[in-house]
């Protein structure tokens, strides 16, 4: 759908925007190039979202870093903090972000006890007392250990946990730390016809599986009944069944697939402010907005507004699991009923009884199933370092292929094995009806 431009025409009164820095008003036409920037990545059912503020300012005065910044343009937003300043003459170009900029400071676990479970809002509320954001503890359903938090960074952490809510971090205009749902039916702001312009809807897309994985445990959750092929997949340290029950409930439940709606309007006047994985209305319809830039312009306040195309296959996030087990292993050290050998291998453990040697690499992904040593065997066999071996065999399960294989590299050497699960379009042979 293509909204064709519009005509905007001047209020009768020009706007007056004031920005405190440093404790210093400026206003008028002291003040341009005002604009607001947030965003985060396709479809946005989790993460975090930094805002950044720019402006021009008319001043012979030099601020520090992180020096605070309040503004009063008629739209609640946090407090900034001053990122950099660049000076042309008597003119001083300001960047600045909120209180999430400060998330990548080391989270300092000190009092908690090894064993003990914490609930989210609480390791929220230290995250918050931390990185200098007000009083702060939103509802969580992670659970949360020392040993997940030791070492990380707070954004990192804080991260795990908006996937574990499936939700989105933001600093709310009180400076506080907020989780915002990301259902598909949030609320939001309406722009109207006569008031925008260059709306267009690019595609759709429906979510009907989610695929979710527990990095600690590796256990794998597979929600809904849709296509593998548009599934969405995640991983987090704090997925659990019951997390996973919840997420599909608030999902999944409505209609049995989540929408996508990929969207952008190159610019609409607006009255108030419009968060990260809220809504938009326009008419009849209703679009999540998923990355914003709003304009301070001389007689209203204006936003373009969008969420992208977004595409993503089980056999991609596959690829990225297969490469992060890999990067995990470890000479000598068990891994269910496999131990690792110093050959790029693993010998297949009973009981810690040696049983059987392999020159190939292969964990995780469900290769290997309840532990059952059969299984292994049938699934690998005759490929190794040995050039007169196949370099990759693939193995028919069904509806999905595996292939497991070497990487050679330039001279024909071969260097590190790989393993890759392949769903079967509608149609293949073995009946597959993924």
């Amino acid at each position: 759908m293509l909204c064709p431009a519009k005509v905007f025409s001047p209020e009768e009164q020009f706007r007056e925007y004031t920005i405190i820095v440093g404790g210093i008003k400026f206003s008028g036409k002291e003040l341009a190039n005002i604009s607001i920037a947030k965003s985060i990545a396709a479809p946005g059912l989790h993460g975090i979202v930094t805002s950044c503020l720019t402006f021009d300012v008319i001043t012979d005065a030099e601020f520090d870093e992180e020096t605070e910044i309040i503004t009063k343009i008629g739209l609640d937003l946090p407090t900034f903090y001053l990122s950099a300043a660049t000076r042309r003459g008597n003119t001083l170009s300001i960047t600045s972000y909120d209180r999430c900029n400060a998330l990548g400071r080391t989270f300092d676990s000190s009092g908690m006890i090894d064993g003990q479970s914490y609930g989210g809002a609480m390791i929220i509320a230290k995250i918050a007392s931390q990185c200098g954001f007000a009083d702060s503890s939103p509802s969580s359903a992670a659970v949360v250990y020392k040993e997940d938090v030791e070492g990380k960074s707070c954004r990192n952490i804080l991260e795990e946990i908006a996937k574990a809510d499936m939700a989105i971090a933001f600093c709310r205009s009180d400076n506080s730390i907020g989780l915002a749902p990301s259902e598909s039916d949030n609320g939001g702001i309406t722009i109207y016809e006569d008031k925008s312009e260059g709306l267009e809807v690019s595609g759709k897309r429906t979510i009907g599986l989610l695929q979710i994985e527990n990095d600690k445990t590796s256990e794998v959750f597979s929600l809904g009944n849709g296509d593998p092929m548009r599934a969405f997949c995640m991983s987090g340290i704090f997925m659990t069944q019951d997390i996973c029950n919840e997420i599909a409930r608030r999902f999944l439940d409505k209609g049995g697939t989540i929408g996508y709606t990929a969207w952008s309007c190159s610019k609409a006047e607006i009255d108030s402010n419009v968060d990260v994985g809220g809504g938009v209305y326009y008419g009849n319809n209703h679009y999540r907005v998923l990355d914003i830039r709003i304009s301070c312009g001389a007689y209203a306040i204006y936003a373009a507004l969008s969420a992208p195309n977004y595409e993503m296959s089980l056999s991609d996030y596959t690829d990225k699991i297969t490469r992060k087990v890999n990067n995990k292993i470890e000479v000598g050290k068990k891994y269910g009923c496999t131990r690792i050998n110093k050959n790029k291998g693993y010998t297949l453990v009973d009981n810690d009884a040696e049983q059987k040697e392999y020159s190939l690499i292969s964990l995780g992904d469900g290769l290997f199933q309840n532990g059952k040593t059969g299984d292994i065997e049938c699934k690998l066999d005759c490929i190794g370092t040995d050039t007169s071996q196949p370099c990759k065999t693939v193995y028919d399960y069904g509806k999905y292929t595996v292939t497991v294989g070497w990487t050679e590299n330039e001279k024909g050497i071969r260097t590190d094995p790989w393993f890759r699960r392949d769903y079967k379009k509608v149609g293949d042979d073995n009946g597959a009806d993924t």
